[in-house]
């Protein structure tokens, strides 16, 4: 997929949300024509604010004792999601302002998404497999021509 220069913006958009939440991974992605995918970890943080990948047991308070649950940036799927569509929209409104995008006329996302929480490395590995094939199929899409 060659990407167009809003393609490349929300790309890059998505390649920032681990600057904006620090306990964010991203794994594999894909930008579409008209759609985007891609799989990202919530991880946990520990008491620094750093990821830790795992289960945090509580912050030691000054007697050496766990106390509460360490901080989390991005609390839901949607914090997440809903970030990236803002990043995305205000790159694309910057674009249309310098005269490098078309206007829009209403929105340029649907108005939700579809979320999956991936259940074990087999899941993982096929939706991987699925965004990286993803590409190769869009001249069968049934939005191909509409789109062109």
């Amino acid at each position: 997929m060659e990407l167009n220069e809003a393609g490349a913006a929300a790309q890059k958009c998505w390649q920032e949300i681990p600057n904006k939440f620090k306990n964010i991974r991203l794994d594999e992605f894909t930008v579409m024509p008209n759609h985007f995918h891609g799989v990202f970890w919530i991880l946990n943080l520990d008491c620094r604010g750093d990821p830790c990948g795992r289960p945090s047991e509580g912050c030691p308070n000054e007697n050496g004792r766990a106390q509460g649950h360490a901080p989390t940036n991005a609390k839901t799927v949607g914090d997440i999601v809903g970030a990236f569509k803002s990043l995305v929209v205000n790159e694309y409104i910057r674009g249309v302002k310098i005269g490098k995008f078309p206007p829009f006329d209403k929105s340029i996302w649907q108005r939700n998404y579809w979320e999956h929480i991936v259940r074990d490395d087999e899941d993982l590995n096929r939706i991987r497999e699925y965004i990286i094939n993803n590409p190769l199929n869009w001249e069968i899409d049934e939005l191909y021509s509409r789109i062109l």
